[in-house]
Formats: C-alpha cells, structure tokens, sequence
C-alpha cells in the first residue's frame, strides 16, 4: 500500500512540475495554493467509483443516453485527478506510510506541505462521504504542523501512533457495540411500556364494589 502510494505522489508532483500537463496545474499554483479541488459533479467520477447515482429523473436519463458517451479530455483528467487524489488521502491512514514520506524528506519540500494544506478540502462533506478511512482526514490535520511532521521521523513515534491507532479502533468498536446494547434495551422497554398501556386502555371499566351487609 505505501510503496503504491509513493508512486502515485511522485507521479502527481512530477505532473504538478509540468507545465503542459492536463491533469494537474503547475509547480508555482502549488507553492501558491492556488489549486482548485477536482469536481465531484461528473457522472464519470461518480461511475468511476462504483457508486449509483440515482438522482436524475427518467426524462434526464432518457436525454442522457441519447446523448454521445464520448469523455472530453478535461472530463478524463478531473475524472483521473478525483482518484489519484482520493487513493493518496486515504493513505495518510497508515503511520508506516507517514514515517516513509518523513525519512524520504517528503516534509521538507515546500510544494509538498502546501499540496498537503490543498487536501483539506476532503474534509468537506461533499468529499468525504468518498472516504472510506476516516482516520487519514485526521492525520492530514496533524501533518499541517511542523512538530508532528518531525516526530514521524523517529520509528519509536511512528510505532506510538501506530498503537494509538489500533486502540482507538479497538475501543471505539466495543464502546459502540455496549452503546447499541444499550439502545436495544431502551428500546424493548418502551415497547413494552407502550403495550401494557395499549392493554390498559383496552379493558372494559369494572362496575365500583358494594358493600352489601349481611342479614
């Protein structure tokens, strides 16, 4: 997965260094940050990804498919970029991959850090339902701070992270599923409650006792 990653930024910033390139802008709008994120409006982003987009109403479709399928180039590079871009995020998940990009001296390339500061925009709604490790959004908000951009050099703070993490998942799962427990309880409680009140309700009054004294 890192050595996956790797090549994949070193390809994006190659790309981003070029100024002919189609996909990506050039060296000086990443030292900049004036980067605009790719569009998540395009049926081909949303297709590429395996998801089912069923918000467009039988009229549109039916004008949709007589219209040609043919993918513009800009169309495939946003198409392109929205991946590579999403692949990389999810990523930053893994602390391994982190202390890789430290020791590589990912963290001392100026160009670097402000494509890491662009990447925020992931944690917009509209992006991050793509997300499937939440977890990177985290880490890409601790990798905008020198300090911790440091520490990831050191195995020992990787290793710290790396146990951290695990015992977040670890905890976090047996605390959501004592929470569940709970609610299923409270819930076959009320309707319970909700039951023996209907049953109340349903009974016939009872005519009031009399008190008759014997002859």
């Amino acid at each position: 997965m890192a050595l996956g990653c790797s090549t994949i930024m070193r390809e994006t910033i190659e790309e981003m260094s070029t100024e002919t390139s189609p996909m990506l802008v050039d060296d000086v709008n990443i030292i900049n940050n004036n980067i605009d994120p790719p569009s998540v409006g395009s049926s081909s982003t949303i297709e590429s990804l395996g998801i089912n987009n069923n918000t467009t109403s039988p009229t549109t479709a039916a004008a949709t498919t007589t219209t040609t399928t043919t993918l513009t180039q800009e169309e495939e590079a946003n198409n392109t970029r929205f991946t590579m871009e999403l692949e990389f995020i999810q990523c930053l998940s893994n602390p391994r991959y982190l202390n890789y990009l430290a020791q590589n001296r990912f963290f001392q390339d100026k160009a670097f850090i402000n494509y890491l500061a662009y990447l925020q925009y992931w944690k917009q709604p509209e992006y991050s339902k793509f997300v499937v490790y939440p977890q990177c959004l985290y880490f890409l908000d601790l990798l905008q701070h020198e300090r911790f951009r440091q520490e990831l050099t050191h195995v020992q703070s990787t290793e710290f992270i790396h146990e951290q993490q695990f015992y977040h998942w670890q905890y976090y799962r047996n605390n959501r599923m004592a929470q569940k427990e709970d609610q299923q309880q409270q819930q076959l409680q009320q309707q319970t409650t909700t039951t023996t009140t209907i049953q109340n309700d349903q009974q016939p009054p009872q005519p009031p006792t009399v008190n008759v004294p014997s002859l």
